[in-house]
Formats: C-alpha cells, sequence, structure tokens
C-alpha cells in the first residue's frame, strides 16, 4: 500500500494494472445516513488517480454516472483523458434500460471493463465483471 491506500487491481489484456475505485473512497463519497460536507465526485476520484500515480479508475453504483448531468459527464470525460486515467464504469442493477445506459456510458469512456452488481430477493449480492475483447 502506498500512503495508505488501498489499491485496486484491474485485468485488462492479460496485463494488471493498478488503480483505485469508488469503492475505495466509500466514506469520503459517502452512504445514505452518512454524507461528508462535501463528498468525493468523479472529478476528484480520477484527480486522486493522477495524484497517487495510477491510469485507472473504476466509477461503480456509489457515484452514479447514470444520474449525473450531461455537462458534469464531458467534464468527467474530458479530466480524465486530459490526466491520461482510464474509467472503468460499474453499476447495480439489471433492468434493460438500467443496462442500457451503462453500457453505453461504458462505450462512451472506452472501459475494458464492465462491473455489474445485481441483488436479488432470495439471494446475497453476487459481483460480475466482463472484460471487453481486444477486438472491441
Amino acid at each position: 500500500m502506498l500512503s495508505g491506500e488501498i489499491f485496486c487491481a484491474f485485468l485488462i489484456h492479460k496485463h494488471m494494472q493498478l488503480g483505485i475505485g469508488s469503492y475505495t473512497y466509500t466514506w469520503s463519497i459517502g452512504v445514505p445516513g452518512s454524507l461528508p460536507a462535501v463528498p468525493m465526485n468523479g472529478l476528484r476520484l480520477v484527480q486522486r488517480a493522477h495524484e497517487l500515480g495510477v491510469r485507472r479508475v473504476q466509477i461503480a453504483d456509489n457515484i452514479a454516472l447514470g444520474e449525473l448531468p450531461t455537462a458534469e459527464l464531458a467534464a468527467l470525460e474530458s479530466h480524465a483523458n486530459a490526466l491520461e486515467v482510464a474509467v472503468e464504469v460499474g453499476t447495480r442493477g439489471i433492468g434493460p434500460s438500467h443496462l442500457l445506459t451503462y453500457l453505453a456510458l461504458a462505450q462512451r469512456f472506452r472501459s475494458k471493463c464492465f462491473a455489474l452488481l445485481w441483488t436479488h430477493p432470495r439471494t446475497i449480492q453476487a459481483p460480475m465483471m466482463w472484460w471487453a475483447s481486444s477486438a472491441a
């Protein structure tokens, strides 16, 4: 660990790359019932990755990209591109329109990995990850 940070490793095209994810900063982003005065957002997460010298972030459901205004998404995309930090998109939920929204976001950010958490009333939460093929 570097400076007490928790790092996530992403498997991309048979190579490991260090990165951070939005779950790394759960309390800085906030949870229902416990929100910080100034919650961390996607821009600050990308900036933090750059400061730590890692070039990949995974933005999961705790920073809901699908709910961000168009201008905020554009700013996030521009900032990530300028800092050369790759954004991997993640979400929770398997509703068709929800999935289409997030797949479009994954395409927009050129995500090599799409992380999906789903919840079912009779099962525990189970994570899934799909890796894009090298042809994508």
